[in-house]
């Protein structure tokens, strides 16, 4: 939905809209008669793009017609027997051409009414306007703009029970990204030697990885791939990572955010589901039971024993005969059951979520079942009600190791969803704010459980070429670049043709938008993903957020501190649009700012978020705003102010609606939203040809926008037609 910029540029041309071709002023001919009927549909073309290739339908409801074109020149032509019109628009501009276009059989003959048009310069001027200056950037830089993203940082004790802090130490693992699914990068910095290792793995994609530890002490790294589940395990003792250890059956439908669990007998649980279109039992949960010790799958629960059952299933928890699992739509109507591990595989409904929403917990020695505000026990497949009003406070029903005292027993009902035991030892304090690559270079700083300060850990990652979201000239002439994967942002200075890595924020950003605000200064709004957050830069003055000045004893900065520049405006996927990845912002007459986008997370929903640069409250939820429900079967691909500003032109593509359950269409809609009433007030279908999207709005001059069919991509600068909505 929204351009990537690597080399490649997107470039979008179209014709006006607010007009639509229809049928034509047509008379009828016969030995005796004139009369005028609607037998003959021309569509509308007033305005071709000088150099383009474009046909049109001609309908008529004659049997069996023949068509012709009178008075129309060489260029354009006729199919006389399907009606298709081509045109092969020359070189010539401002050129103006009509025609009229007949069909005709054994009885009648008709004529359309005159089709006027010019030959107009579009494809160059927006070319000028849109595009030169992005690729004068990136001919100018075509290698030099890299950058690896950080990840996550993990750890791993040495000793699962160490007898004293004297002999603890953890492993700690940074892992770093070469955009998605691409190349990774570990940096191990192992607890007792001080050394730092680099593991390199290629092409794979850890991101929403989740990890384990297991009974034996190892790190679990688990995430999926081009549709393949991949667990890699980390062993401390021998600072050794395989990868890709368990082999999955073909039928294992992976989810996108893997859930695991560590069950109360120390088994590795994964949740899936079964994937068979042609069987009744496809899409149900599926649960892998893998042994740790050897790495392979004991039990594949779940394969299609139950029917009916979504695998959008929620959290779950496993003790040592059961599997207890919620399903659901997040926010709407959750069911828990219970699940016999060992054949036959009894299964009980728990809980109903009709009018409220269900949770499951693990904890070391058995499972939570949490709804309407309260906590109970599951044990041996039912629910068990705590004899107290405090369930943290009274004793389970599950067996607990022999010796264990009241407070353990409390103490061992903390949530722990992925490690083995309900204590790690005490884990290393760990700086990792300079984690996110400066220049390709990193650092950590580590106090172990048996060190009594901090050390330093500095190292150098591997960076690869950026792949760049969005460009923006500013009004200073330089260019604002932000890259994908939550990588840095990055000023161009087209006069001293030099770079420069600003700083980063944890976002994945997709629109960029320049802004004056009332007092005169000229700021750059950022939106994109996660959670739709809005940034306000200030690049008139030093980036301070996010830099790498951390050192021990420095206090935490919180990133919404609003003297940080750029400043946390708020998250638009909180305050009422729901939008959780933006892709395109403008600016209304009423002076906020808008982004559309789409919710992505719980919901499939498209949305609209406002701010008020302006506002003077200190509270900026109330500077902040949104709907979704008129988008709820449409996401936002584009939007564009138009009239002055007056209105938004909203360009959307169809989605599944989860929570107003509106028929998903065929087709995108373009939507006409009023910025004073914050309504939409009309929308139009698109018209013939456009498969998906209404398409991205690239021009907005005077009361028009222009909505294209399809991207066009350089270096190939041919350009396909584009309907006029």
């Amino acid at each position: 939905m929204t351009p990537r910029l690597n080399i490649i540029v997107t470039l979008l041309f179209a014709i006006t809209f607010f007009g639509c071709g229809g049928e034509s002023d047509d008379t009828t001919t016969n030995n005796t008669q004139t009369s005028t009927i609607q037998k003959l549909t021309v569509p509308n073309v007033n305005i071709l793009p000088i150099g383009e290739t474009r046909t049109i339908q001609v309908s008529s409801a004659l049997d069996n017609p023949t068509f012709s074109l009178e008075n129309a020149p060489s260029w354009i032509s006729i199919n006389s027997t399907s009606g298709l019109i081509q045109f092969n628009t020359p070189q010539t501009l401002n050129q103006s051409y009509s025609f009229k276009v007949l069909a005709s059989n054994s009885k009648e003959t008709l004529t359309s009414r005159t089709i006027y048009g010019t030959i107009k310069e579009i494809n160059q001027d927006l070319y000028v306007k849109y595009t030169e200056p992005t690729l004068k950037i990136i001919e100018e830089t075509p290698a030099s703009i890299n950058t690896v993203r950080y990840g996550s940082t993990l750890y791993v004790p040495n000793k699962l029970k160490p007898q004293s802090d004297a002999e603890n130490t953890w492993d700690v693992i940074n892992i770093y990204y070469e955009n998605y699914g691409g190349n990774i990068e570990l940096v191990i910095v192992d607890g007792d030697t001080k050394e730092i290792k680099h593991e390199y793995v290629a092409k794979g994609a850890w991101n929403g990885m989740t990890n384990l530890t297991s009974k034996e002490g190892n790190l679990y790294m688990i995430s999926a791939y081009k549709g393949k589940v991949l667990v890699n395990v980390y062993n401390p003792k021998t600072n050794i990572t395989t990868y890709d250890v368990v082999k999955f059956p073909d039928d294992f439908k992976y989810t996108p955010w893997l859930r695991t669990r560590i069950g109360t007998d120390g088994t590795l649980f994964i949740k899936g589901g079964y994937n068979n279109p042609s069987s009744e039992f496809n899409d149900s949960p599926r649960y892998i039971e893998i042994d740790t010790a050897t790495n392979t799958i004991v039990s594949d629960n779940g394969r299609g024993e139950h029917i009916g059952m979504p695998s959008y299933a929620l959290n779950f928890g496993a003790d040592d005969e059961y599997l207890y699992f919620v399903i659901g739509v997040e926010g709407a109507r959750h069911k828990a059951y219970s699940y016999k591990r060992e054949s036959p595989h009894n299964i009980t409904l728990l809980a109903d979520g009709a009018d409220y929403t269900v949770n499951i917990s693990q904890t070391a020695h058995g499972v939570v079942l949490g709804h309407d505000g309260i906590h109970e026990f599951l044990y041996q497949g039912t629910i068990h009600a705590p004899d107290g009003e405090s369930w943290r406070w009274t004793t389970p029903p599950w067996p607990f190791p022999e010796g264990t005292t009241e407070d353990k027993i409390h103490d061992s009902l903390r949530i722990r969803h992925n490690v083995v035991d309900e204590y790690l030892p005490k884990e290393p304090l760990i700086i990792k704010q300079n984690s996110n690559p400066n220049d390709s270079k990193a650092e950590l700083w580590i106090q172990q459980p048996n060190e009594g300060t901090y050390q330093q850990f500095r190292f150098s990652v591997k960076s690869y070429k950026a792949y760049l979201n969005e460009i923006l000239k500013l009004p200073n002439g330089k260019f604002l670049i932000s890259s994908n994967a939550y990588g840095p942002y990055i000023l161009y200075n087209p006069t001293t043709k030099k770079y420069n890595e600003i700083g980063s924020i944890g976002l994945s950003d997709y629109s960029l938008l320049n802004y004056t605000k009332d007092d005169g200064t000229k700021v750059v709004y950022m939106s994109g993903y996660p959670r739709g957050v809005l940034y306000e830069y200030d690049y008139n003055k030093p980036w301070t957020q996010q830099k790498h000045t951390w050192k021990p004893g420095d206090p935490e900065i919180d990133h919404k501190e609003q003297s940080l520049n750029p400043r946390w405006c708020g998250a638009f996927g909180f305050t009422g649009s729901e939008v959780h990845k933006v892709f395109s912002s403008t600016i209304g007459a009423d002076g906020y700012v808008y982004f559309g986008g789409q919710n992505i997370r719980s919901d499939n929903s498209g949305g609209l978020g406002w701010y008020n640069p302006n506002g003077n409250s200190q509270n900026t939820k109330d500077d902040m705003g949104g709907t979704w429900e008129d988008f709820s079967n449409y996401a936002i691909s584009d939007i564009k102010a138009i009239m002055g500003g007056k209105y938004l032109a909203i360009s959307t593509i169809p989605v599944t609606d989860r929570r107003l359950n509106k028929p998903q269409a065929d087709n995108g809609r373009l939507f006409l939203f009023d910025v004073f009433t914050k309504k939409v007030v009309k929308y139009w279908d698109p018209v013939a040809d456009i498969k998906r999207s209404s398409g991205d709005i690239v021009a907005s001059d005077g009361p028009y926008a222009r909505s294209c069919k399809e991207r066009i991509y350089l270096p190939n600068k041919h350009v396909k037609w584009c309907n006029r909505l």
